[in-house]
């Protein structure tokens, strides 16, 4: 169970801030 969650942050710290900033206005899209 942690490994899986370091394996989820290890993912998301590799993301690139233009993907990070996609993924921010579909999650603002779809909160609205």
């Amino acid at each position: 169970m942690t490994q899986n969650i370091m394996n989820i942050f290890t993912r998301i710290d590799k993301l690139s801030s233009a993907e990070l900033q996609t993924l921010r206005g579909v999650i603002a899209t779809l909160s609205s």
